[in-house]
């Protein structure tokens, strides 16, 4: 089912209210920026590394495009770990820049930084004790050009037959000043077991801004392509669609009314 929301064709989320009211914000004109970047780390005690290179790269500064990237991995820990056990969530260190702000004063990471700041991100895959991974991350941007380095390291003892992503939800609050502190989950779905899920948590420093409001990001990844193209390479091209919305609590505070949220979450499959 699709619904207009706010200017946009949305098939993922739907938004139902009674008896309180959110006014979109008018849409500006797209504002698109290149993305260029580099991954290093060690994941297992094994090299790992990644580059998207310049034309492979984009995001929306409106949210109104999906973000599309385009990453090469020239080392990956083979056969303990693939990248989809990220769940995406290696891109979405800057992607949030690229989110649909959804309500009257919703912000975007666009919003809060300009596309300046760095970030700190714990993941971790609950049903796999010992599992834990650590990002550290810059992100820098000059007019339509955003650059970045992550950097991950730590450890992997889960499955690596993932294939697909579902359910994945942030959730932002406001940190000390010049913080924003994310949660988030998504789940694995697996070809040869049942699914599981990862959890991160991440800090982003340097906003020039303040937070309005609690928000929730549900991320949708409509296109994901994984092909290892050697033992320890692969390619990895993803399409991901952002939407930021306040927190159910905070649009009951701010109307007068139930307010009611359903999320009919698309499933990607690779």
């Amino acid at each position: 089912m699709f619904r207009t929301i706010c200017g946009r064709r949305t098939a993922s989320w739907v938004l139902a209210f009674a008896g309180a009211v959110i006014v979109c914000p008018s849409i500006a004109a797209a504002t698109m920026i290149s993305v260029t970047g580099t991954y290093t780390g060690t994941i297992n005690g094994e090299p790992f590394a990644a580059s998207i290179a310049p034309g492979d790269g984009s995001l929306d500064t409106t949210g109104l495009t999906p973000a599309t990237t385009h990453i090469n991995f020239t080392a990956i820990p083979n056969p303990s770990f693939t990248p989809i056990a990220f769940a995406n969530s290696q891109l979405t260190i800057y992607c949030p820049i690229g989110g649909r702000p959804i309500g009257a004063g919703v912000q975007n990471l666009f919003d809060l930084t300009g596309g300046n700041y760095t970030a700190e991100r714990t993941f971790t895959w609950p049903d796999y004790p010992g599992s834990s991974i650590a990002a550290t991350g810059s992100v820098s941007t000059t007019g339509t050009d955003l650059s970045f380095l992550i950097d991950m390291t730590g450890t992997y003892n889960g499955p690596t037959d993932i294939t697909g992503i579902s359910d994945y939800v942030v959730h932002w609050t406001q940190g000390p000043p010049g913080e924003l502190r994310e949660t988030a989950s998504a789940t694995l779905s697996r070809s040869g077991g049942a699914p599981f899920s990862v959890e991160y948590v991440t800090t982003f420093f340097g906003l020039s801004g303040s937070l309005n409001m609690d928000q929730i990001g549900y991320y949708d990844p409509r296109r994901f392509d994984y092909v290892a193209t050697g033992d320890t390479t692969g390619v990895y091209d993803v399409e991901l669609a952002i939407v930021f919305i306040p927190e159910p609590a905070t649009l009951i505070f701010l109307g007068s009314g139930a307010v009611i949220l359903l999320c009919g979450r698309r499933r990607a499959t690779r």
